[in-house]
């Protein structure tokens, strides 16, 4: 269990920040398109001379429309943009909401970014962030796109765990057939229903789990954040499973963490903020262009 640990102490952190810096980046509201449906998305442009290295942000389920975490805004003190999306079909978004359709997002984030023309986004030096749910867009999305230079779970997620329990469990099928109803009937979801969801999710549980995908992480940087009394997406069922699936492979690039908190992270959010900033600044190198 301690190989996996991190011992976390703000006094020997390198980076000092403050939220009054924090708050100096100005996000902006921008919409790209994915697979033909409008996304809206908050941009943040990190400080000094550009152009800079960009994070995308990805919330957990159902999750909140801006920043994650206040990732966000923290991230622009050590010179990084970010741009905080929101999936299809949820909030003010067009189309239907589908695991698929989530990874698919992420996936028309990054082309925003290298097609937009924006002169303060650095070209192939992109992070991948998530939180919950969205750690799992994450990590998966880290694992299948070269374009991505690193990628960090906080709190992460796994639906190929989710399929297992509903593959062994009929009751833990029904219920997440039952909450995946009522969530996406439109507030703030919009999705396939319930039934169809879960579906979907048994239908590619293999590729769907992060556990495989242990080799294409193990190429590049990987930040693992987990929360001690997360009893959502505990340790030892989603996080330590994942680092050991890395480390399987090769530890070298793994940076696991672990915070003495539950899943919401309020009374760690500065350390997860300077944990990230550290990792990024420390870890997160471009890849090179040709």
């Amino acid at each position: 269990m301690r190989r996996y640990i991190t011992v976390f102490l703000l006094a020997l952190l390198s980076v000092t920040l403050h939220s009054d810096i924090w708050g100096q980046g100005q996000p902006r509201q921008v919409t790209f398109l994915s697979e033909g449906d409008s996304i809206h998305a908050v941009l943040f442009r990190g400080f000094g001379d550009g152009p800079h290295p960009t994070a995308i942000l990805l919330h957990g389920f159902p999750g909140g429309e801006g920043d994650v975490l206040g990732i966000g805004a923290a991230i622009t003190a050590v010179g990084w943009n970010a741009l905080a999306i929101n999936y299809r079909g949820m909030f003010k978004n067009e189309g239907i909401h589908t695991p698929s359709n989530t990874l698919a997002d992420a996936v028309a984030a990054l082309d925003y970014l290298q097609n937009a023309g924006l002169e303060f986004v650095a070209q192939g030096h992109f992070a991948v962030i998530g939180y919950s749910y969205g750690g799992w867009v994450a990590l998966l999305t880290g694992a299948r796109d070269p374009r991505v230079s690193c990628v960090a779970g906080i709190g992460p997620g796994n639906v190929g765990v989710l399929a297992e329990d509903m593959n062994r469990d009929p009751k833990v099928r029904a219920y997440w057939e039952d909450y995946l109803e009522k969530i996406m009937r439109g507030d703030p979801a919009r999705g396939i229903g319930g039934k169809q969801t879960v579906e979907e999710i048994l239908a590619h549980s293999s590729e769907f789990d992060i556990r495989n995908q242990g080799e294409t992480l193990s190429r590049k940087p990987v930040l693992l954040i987990g929360g001690w009394r997360d009893q959502t997406a505990s340790l030892e069922k989603y996080t330590l499973p994942i680092a050991r699936a890395v480390e399987a492979v090769d530890g070298s690039n793994l940076t696991p963490i672990v915070l003495d908190d539950d899943h919401d992270y309020r009374k760690t959010r500065e350390e997860v903020h300077a944990a990230v900033c550290n990792w990024l600044r420390d870890k997160c190198r471009p890849i090179p262009q040709h």
